[in-house]
């Protein structure tokens, strides 16, 4: 569940990011549509997208990490 939560956050903040760099209008990112985030809004989306990272890239490397520990034994 962790793991389909960061997948997500970080398609929102990856894209979301991409659309306010080029400049875009309306889409499908959920920043995008609150108004009082406007000035804040290409930080969160970075935020996101790291976050959203994180939540999907630790417990990969934890399972690599476990995994490797288990062949060196």
């Amino acid at each position: 569940m962790v793991e389909i939560i960061g997948i997500v956050l970080a398609i929102q903040g990856i894209g979301g990011t991409i659309n306010n760099a080029l400049g875009d209008g309306g889409s499908w990112f959920l920043l995008n549509y609150v108004e009082g985030l406007e000035p804040y809004r290409l930080a969160l989306h970075v935020a996101m997208a790291i976050v959203g990272i994180a939540l999907v890239g630790v417990p990969q490397l934890r399972r690599w990490r476990e995994g490797r520990l288990k062949q060196s034994e």
